[in-house]
C-alpha cells in the first residue's frame, strides 16, 4: 500500500541584515550608488562616487542587494545640499544631493557611453535650463484624504504642498488645491492631474479609482479650487468642462490631459536642433511619428515641405487636423496608424524622418525605415536603453551615426532625453 506524500516547502533561512563600511565606485542609471560587498553589487540610497559609506542592508537578491546609506566617513565634493525640504522622503527626485554640474557630467557620461558602444560620435553640448521651476504639469495621488506624492521606494503619499521642480503658475495651483481640500472627502482614491498653460493657467483633471454617488461628484466638482477640465472614473467621463491652453512659451493648443514635454525651456530648443537636423529642402518629404497633437511636425510643415504626421489614437489625429488647418498648413497630413506594427508606413512615400516615440522605442519602425529608401532619420528619445537597441537596427540597415546630443529635460532627476542624427 503507498503512502500519501505530503509536499512540504523547503525553509527558508532568514537573511541576515547587514551594516558595514563600503566605498562608492559609480552610479547606477537611476542615481543610486553602486559598491560591492563581498564581491557581490550593492546599491545603495544617497550614496555619491568616492564616497565611504556606513550602508543598512534593506533587501538581499542572488544578484545584488539594496541599501541605504545611514552615514558617511568620506564625502564627495560633487555633493549637494538638497534644496526641497521633502526630498529624500519625496520620490519624485532622485538626484537633489548631487550638485547640478555633477549632474550634467554623470548624465554626458551615460550618454557617451551608449554612443561609444554604437562606434558613434562624442555627444555635442548639451541642452539646459533651469534646474528647478521647470515642470509644466505633475501628478499627484490621494487615498482618503492625504494627497500628494509617492514616498522614495514605496506607495505611501507624502503631502508636498510646495513643488520646487514645477513652475510658477502650478507651484500656485498647488498651493490653492492643499489650501480648499474639502473636495477629497467625495473623493476616496486616485490621481490629480495638474497642467499649466501659458499665461499661468492651470488646469486639472481627476482620475478616481471608483465612480462616486452622483450627490458626491457635485459636491466634489463644486468644491474643486481651481478649474477642473474632468472627472474620469473607473475608466468613464464622468464629468467634463472643456478647457483649451496654450504650450507655454509656444503656440501649440492642447487639452490637460493631453501628452506633453514636461519642459518648456528644453522643448524650445530640442525643436529648434529637429528641424536644422533635418535639413529641409524644396522637394523634401518628411514622416513624422509618434506626432501627437504637432509639436514637431508643424514646426517642420511651416518650412514648406510636404508632412505627414502618425499618431496612433483616432481623436488625437482629428484635433492634429483641425490645429494644422487653424495655422493654414495644407502640406500636413495626420494619419491614424499603429505605429508598433511592421506596416506602420505602408503606402507613404517620404526620405526623411523623425521618431519621438515612448518609453518602448520604436523597434518595428526602425526595422521599416533600415529596409526603406529613407535618407535621414532624427531619433527623439526618452529612455536610454530602448534609444540603444533601436539605433542598432538603423545601423545595421545602413545607416550611420552623424550627431548626438542629449537635454536636460528633467533636472533633480535620473532621466535624461537624447536627440540623435542618422544618415546614409
Amino acid at each position: 500500500m503507498s503512502r500519501l506524500r505530503v509536499f512540504k516547502p523547503a525553509k527558508v533561512k532568514p537573511v541576515k541584515k547587514w551594516r558595514d563600511t563600503l566605498t562608492i565606485e559609480s552610479l547606477a542609471d537611476d542615481g543610486r550608488g553602486i559598491a560591492r560587498r563581498h564581491g557581490k553589487v550593492v546599491f545603495i540610497d544617497d550614496a555619491l562616487p568616492g564616497e565611504t559609506v556606513i550602508a543598512e542592508m534593506r533587501t538581499a537578491g542572488k544578484r545584488f542587494d539594496e541599501a541605504r546609506s545611514v552615514g558617511r566617513e568620506v564625502t564627495s565634493s560633487d555633493r549637494a545640499d538638497p534644496p526641497c525640504t521633502y526630498y529624500q522622503v519625496c520620490g519624485g527626485c532622485q538626484l537633489q544631493h548631487l550638485s547640478d554640474r555633477a549632474q550634467i557630467r554623470w548624465k554626458n557620461e551615460r550618454f557617451g557611453a551608449m554612443l561609444s558602444r554604437l562606434d558613434g560620435p562624442q555627444p555635442m553640448t548639451p541642452f539646459t535650463a533651469d534646474s528647478l521651476h521647470y515642470r509644466h504639469r505633475l501628478r499627484l495621488f490621494f487615498d482618503r484624504g492625504k494627497l500628494g506624492l509617492r514616498a522614495h521606494g514605496s506607495h505611501s503619499i507624502v503631502a508636498v504642498p510646495n513643488c520646487l521642480i514645477a513652475r510658477t503658475g502650478l507651484s500656485a495651483a498647488l498651493k490653492k488645491v492643499y489650501a480648499h481640500s474639502d473636495w477629497l472627502q467625495y473623493a476616496h482614491a486616485g490621481e490629480l492631474h495638474l497642467v499649466e498653460g501659458a499665461g499661468d493657467r492651470v488646469a486639472a483633471v481627476l482620475m478616481l479609482r471608483k465612480k462616486p454617488t452622483q450627490a458626491a461628484l457635485d459636491n466634489l466638482c463644486g468644491s474643486f479650487p481651481i478649474t477642473l477640465a474632468q472627472v474620469i472614473g473607473e475608466g468613464n467621463v464622468l464629468f467634463e468642462s472643456p478647457v483649451q491652453l496654450i504650450y507655454p512659451d509656444g503656440e501649440l493648443s492642447f487639452e490637460p490631459g493631453d501628452f506633453t514635454q514636461v519642459n518648456p525651456a528644453i522643448n524650445r530648443q530640442l525643436v529648434t536642433q529637429v528641424v536644422d537636423w533635418l535639413h529641409l529642402e524644396s522637394g523634401d518629404q518628411v514622416v513624422d511619428a509618434f506626432a501627437g497633437l504637432g509639436n514637431f511636425s508643424l514646426p517642420i510643415a511651416r518650412a514648406g515641405v510636404q508632412v505627414v504626421g502618425l499618431e496612433v489614437d483616432d481623436a488625437m489625429v482629428g484635433r492634429a487636423r483641425m490645429q494644422a488647418a487653424e495655422h493654414g498648413l495644407d502640406n500636413l497630413t495626420y494619419l491614424s496608424r499603429d505605429l508598433f506594427q511592421a506596416n506602420a508606413l505602408a503606402g507613404i512615400n517620404v526620405n526623411k524622418a523623425l521618431l519621438d516615440p515612448p518609453r518602448a522605442g520604436a523597434r518595428e519602425l526602425c526595422e521599416a525605415l533600415a529596409a526603406s529608401a529613407v535618407t535621414r532619420v532624427v531619433y527623439v528619445s526618452c529612455d536610454p536603453a530602448t534609444l540603444e537597441r533601436d539605433l542598432a537596427i538603423l545601423i545595421a540597415g545602413g545607416f550611420g551615426i552623424s550627431a548626438a546630443r542629449w537635454a536636460d529635460m528633467f533636472p533633480q532627476t535620473s532621466h535624461m532625453e537624447s536627440l540623435v542624427l542618422l544618415t546614409r
